[in-house]
Formats: C-alpha cells, structure tokens, sequence
C-alpha cells in the first residue's frame, strides 16, 4: 500500500510539472510587457520583439525600421521605411491616408480621391459608418421665433407668439403648456407632427411655460433632453426694440434644415417690429432691415447678405411683412445661424453689417 502511495504521488508531480511546461508555452505575448528581451520564433529574419510581442520591423507601420519607429496613421512600411503610399485599406486624400469607411471628411470615397471620387463630407450630427454618413444621435430640435434664447430667461413680448418647432430629421413633437414635463400618457401634453406651430402667451403680466421634446422613434428614440421658453406678455411701452419672425421655413421644412453644400437655401416668414412709443428717431435716416448667414461660432465672416431700406415713416409700428430671403448654402459642413439686423443709417451698405440676432439654424452636411 505505502509503495502504491508513493507511485501515485510522483504521477501527481510529473503531471503538474509538465502542466506547468506547456502552460509556460502557451501563454499569450501581451503589448506593454516591460522587457523586450527573449527570442521570436524566427518567421523571417526582421522578426524581433517590439513592447513584448514579436513583430517584423520591415513591414509593421507601427515599428517599421526598429522598436517604436511609428509611420504616420495610414501610411505603409516597406523595407523597413514609411513609404510615399497608403496601407492596404486606406487612400490617399488631401495629403492624408484615410480610411473611407470611417472619416467623416472623405466618407465613401474611392480611387484618387477627387472629385466625384471624393466621398461626402458628413455633417457634425453624422458619423461616418461603413462609407455612409448616417445620424447616430436623436438630434437637437430647433425653435423660432428666439432660436438662441437662454432657457431659464424670460421672453417679454408685446403680444402672444406662434412658435415654430421642427428637426432635421421627422418626428412628432410632445409639448405642455403649463410647465409640466411632457408625457404622451398625460392629459395636459400635446402632440403633433413636425413642424408644429405653437401659440404661447395670454394675459398681461402672466409667464407660460412652453416644454417639448421631439420622439424621433425606430433607431434614434427621443430627443435627449426636454427643451423650454418662458413668455410674458408685457405693454409695448415697457419694452425696447424688437422684433418677432413667425411661420418661419427653411426650404418649407420647419425652423430648421439639413442641407447640402452650396445648394440653395431659401427662408420664409412673417417680420413685425416694435419700439416703446411712436414717432420717426430721425427724419433724415434711412432704416435697413438686413439678414445675413454665418458660422454658429463667428459673426466676422458672415458669407450673405440681404438688405432692404425703409422709408422711416412705415417705422415704428406693428406691420407684418411678408419675406423670402435665398442664398447659396457653403461648402463647409457645420451648424449655421441666420441672423437679423436694423440700422438707422444715412446710406444702405449690405456688406458692411455684422452680428446680429439668430432667427434660425441651419446644418450643412
């Protein structure tokens, strides 16, 4: 019995032995081992280890040449050298080797790169999956009039106001009108589809709460946060300046647009000015109502503009005034703002006016 024991103790021994040998073998090389050293199963005659794995510095654009001789992104290793060419995979485009599965800059693009080989440029709102530019994201819905308002301010207006609530993409807007969170289950939310026009305001002095969202469905769901304005209706003569845009389009889309790059963008609405009190500021100025376009983040480099001069006896008041305004969309994808501007002046001069209010946002894929 003692002899069989001690057989079985040293199977148990040699098994463990052997189990630790092939273990040994078998475990995987990981990157950011912290020695390089021990040798690479000898593949070719480059191979050598690089971060704790084996690789072949005469091709491997990661260490082509030696350990941690980096090609830039995209670009090839041949004979141990960064070459003039793209990988396997990428093209060459503006300079860069890019995958066209992936770059938002040269989505789909194929061959040289140019021209109608160039892809498309997705928007900031799309990715670049698989070669399309496709929305990943339940995007931002866009209001007007007061498109830019802060959220947590009130808006004080003369009279009542139709607002104009739309997206990029389809959907049905959810709304309240007495601040409460909307909800489709709730007897006081509200519901139409995009783009909905909204009334807000009632009695002198009384705040209204206007908050939606808009459920896009499918893929995307709903908007990510439930959006608001607070309105006042308030006397004229507790006011300043100011003006109200309603029924606004933007290619008859809503309060907002996806565009191409430089097709036409065309905006439609209903202007009304006011001011404190009534009388002409300056008999000999001309007023100039003007509308430009520009990037969201300057007013510097707005890229259109349209003028239209007054006589200054039609202003001050309450009139409604029909307008369509057309300009080419840019080439430069991005989040665009029209903006809106008065001047008394003693000379129309379109080009020269900066800034003004945003009365809509427009994107450009």
């Amino acid at each position: 019995m003692k002899k069989t024991a001690i057989h079985r103790g040293a199977s148990t021994l040699a098994i463990a032995a052997l189990a630790a040998v092939f273990g040994a073998c078998s475990a995987p090389l990981r990157d950011g081992d912290s020695s390089d050293a021990g040798p690479c199963p000898m593949t070719t005659a480059t191979t050598t280890r690089c971060s704790g794995s084996c690789t072949d510095t005469q091709t491997d654009p990661r260490h082509c040449g030696g350990c941690g001789r980096a090609c830039r992104p995209g670009f090839a290793c041949a004979a141990g050298a960064c070459a003039n060419q793209c990988a396997t995979g990428f093209l060459s485009c503006g300079g860069e080797c890019i995958d066209p599965q992936t770059e938002a800059r040269f989505c789909g693009a194929s061959l040289d790169c140019m021209g109608a080989n160039a892809g498309r440029v997705c928007s900031r709102v799309e990715q670049c999956v698989g070669g399309l530019c496709a929305i990943f994201e339940a995007p931002r819905s866009e209001i007007s009039p007061f498109p830019d308002a802060v959220e947590t301010s009130v808006l004080s207006v003369p009279r009542p106001v139709r607002f104009t609530i739309g997206s990029i993409l389809s959907g049905r807007v959810y709304y309240t009108l007495d601040g409460t969170e909307p909800r489709p289950d709730a007897p006081t939310t509200r519901t139409d589809l995009a783009p909905v026009i909204v009334p807000v305001g009632g009695s002198e002095g009384v705040t209204v709460t206007l908050r939606w969202y808009v459920e896009y469905g499918g893929f995307y769901g709903r908007e990510p946060t439930t959006r608001q304005r607070l309105v006042r209706v308030s006397q004229p003569s507790q006011l300043g300046f100011g003006a109200i845009f309603e029924g606004l389009t933007l290619n008859g889309s809503g309060a907002t647009a996806l565009v191409e790059p430089g097709s036409t963008v065309t905006v439609r609405f209903t202007g009304q000015e006011w001011r404190p009190s009534p009388g002409q500021p300056c008999v000999t100025c001309a007023l100039t109502r003007w509308f430009a376009a520009d990037l969201t983040d300057t007013t510097s480099g707005q890229f259109a503009r349209s003028c239209f001069e007054l006589r200054t006896a039609a202003w001050p008041g309450e009139e409604n005034s029909e307008y369509e305004y057309r300009f080419p969309a840019p080439m430069t994808r991005g989040r665009y703002a029209v903006r809106y501007g008065t001047t008394l002046d003693f000379a129309t001069n379109c080009g020269r006016y900066r800034g003004g209010a945003p009365i809509a946002f427009f994107y450009v894929r």
